[in-house]
């Protein structure tokens, strides 16, 4: 009778243990410092891309090393830049996170420039094509990059722009961090040899933004934290933005993780 009990038991419980999973995280990082050509280079946005994804893999940012990919400089092809968003992103299961870091270049229409800069752009339309190909439930861009005119004269500002939509209409469930408005210049800090925004944002990401003390950092507190101390950085000449529909309570990091 006891065997019998423990047989249905058994049976009971086992699909809530075998298909209940905890939420995963899953990333691509991408930062390019050195374009291919000449006269676009930038110092740090390949500093800001390994020390994110060096978050990423702590015990804070909880991803798992087969669940990201960190694409620097030549491996930051728009191309390539795609497929690793697929790669990655189709592992990902309706209540994971999928997360798009990019430090490097940006342009007006929203932009992001990959490393081959003289051919090809990266329109956010197409970051978010990707990001509507997989139904998850949370998407996160953040994004390093200034979107304020173009960059110098060549045929990469015409590449594909005119088909990017305006963060502002943007109709999936994509979260966008941005390092600052369409009229500014996103600025690096030397001292720390990171972009202003990538250096508060993984600050902020670490448990500097946990206002209320509770172990977990939300969007409700990373944009605050961010933005008043980007501002204060470079005295007041760059506002990191937000936009998407997530939930402002959405957990970002949690630093109860061990």
């Amino acid at each position: 009778m006891l065997r019998t009990t423990y047989f249905l038991l058994l049976l009971f419980f086992t699909p809530y243990f075998s298909f209940t999973q905890t939420p995963q995280k899953y990333a691509v990082v991408v930062g390019v410092a050195n374009y291919e050509g000449s006269g676009y280079d930038l110092n740090y946005c390949d500093d800001d891309a390994y020390r994110f994804s060096s978050f990423l893999k702590s015990d804070k940012g909880g991803i798992k090393k087969e669940n990201m990919a960190v694409l620097i400089d030549e491996a930051a092809n728009k191309v390539n830049i795609i497929n690793t968003m697929h790669k990655i992103y189709s592992k990902a299961s309706p209540n994971d996170m999928i997360v798009f870091f990019f430090s490097g270049h940006g342009g007006e229409n929203n932009v992001f420039y990959p490393y081959d800069i003289s051919r090809n752009v990266l329109a956010f339309d197409e970051i978010k094509s990707v990001f509507k190909r997989y139904k998850v439930k949370n998407k996160i861009v953040y994004a390093d990059a200034c979107f304020a005119g173009n960059i110098g004269n060549n045929s990469s500002n015409r590449v594909n722009t005119s088909v990017s939509t305006s963060f502002d209409q943007q109709d999936t469930n994509i979260l966008i961090f941005m390092s600052s408005t369409g009229q500014e210049v996103s600025q690096e800090i030397a001292s720390v040899r990171q972009g202003a925004f990538s250096y508060f944002l993984i600050n902020g990401l670490e448990g500097k933004a946990d206002r209320n003390k509770d172990n977990y950092v939300t969007v409700e507190e990373l944009y605050p934290y961010v933005k008043a101390n980007v501002l204060k950085a470079t005295n007041n000449k760059q506002t990191p933005t937000i936009k998407g529909k997530s939930p402002r309570k959405l957990v970002l990091s949690s630093l109860n993780e061990s």
